[in-house]
């Protein structure tokens, strides 16, 4: 499942709701934060460091992340943040349509960055607004997170996570482990967490797990990520100019 988080300037994440993150999320962590003059990234799969890392940029606006190893290996390559380029970089919290065949031990997001972003984002000198619009359609069902050097930062998918104290969490998994489901190992969110009633989880004879019978948190996520796009595409930011 993994957990993206931003941090904008000055606003407290709880040292508890790292913890949580990482027990829930245990297989790598990182952080990119700014300056305002040099993007700069830190990565550990120890999640004392991070931790520690994290709580110590309070007042630096940050992009932070916790991974569930679902593609690729368990290793320091495969943990986010992912750098586009010098002064960009991004967080992911899902999965994506992309295949991993050619290289195996690395995992969805790296391929991502490696395919797609990194050739578009030289190809355009940034990211753009029609960038976005496909970045919307390409990862339906993802979160991407993205944070450029200056400090401006745009959310994919903002709508299907949510805010609380000046911190967007791409889930729950920051909260009581408790609140959360354990299914094939994996954290699930409950339901009731995207404004449902919870359902019954049980593994059918192929060992998939039903959420719902019309896939209701799909829909839900796709429902406004166009509608927020065009009501604010980037923070601070003008939607016609680059995001470099």
């Amino acid at each position: 499942m993994c957990i993206a988080i931003l941090k904008t300037k000055n606003a407290k994440i709880s040292r508890k709701h790292l913890e949580n993150s990482a027990e829930s999320n245990p297989d790598g962590f990182g952080v990119a934060w700014t300056d305002g003059q040099k993007l700069r990234t830190f990565k550990t799969m120890k999640a004392g460091e991070w931790i520690d890392k994290v709580m110590s940029l309070e007042k630096s606006i940050a992009i932070i992340h916790a991974r569930i190893t679902t593609h690729g290996a368990t290793d320091l390559e495969n943990c986010h943040p992912f750098r586009v380029s010098k002064g960009l970089a991004f967080i992911h919290n899902g999965c994506l349509p992309i295949s991993t065949a050619d290289k195996p031990t690395r995992s969805d997001t790296w391929h991502f960055n490696q395919k797609v972003m990194q050739p578009l984002v030289r190809d355009t000198g940034g990211i753009t607004a029609p960038l976005v619009e496909m970045l919307h359609e390409y990862s339906k069902g993802s979160k991407l997170c993205f944070l450029n050097y200056t400090g401006k930062f745009i959310i994919i998918n903002e709508s299907a996570g949510h805010w609380a104290g000046g911190v967007w969490y791409s889930n729950a998994s920051y909260k009581n482990s408790t609140d959360w489901w354990k299914c094939g190992g994996y954290s699930l969110p409950p339901i009731s967490s995207y404004g449902r009633s919870p359902v019954k989880i049980e593994k059918d004879s192929g060992g998939a797990v039903p959420l719902d019978d019309d896939d209701t948190i799909e829909r839900m996520i796709e429902e406004d990520a166009i509608k927020k796009w065009e009501q604010r595409a980037f923070h601070n930011e003008d939607v016609g100019e680059l995001f470099e």
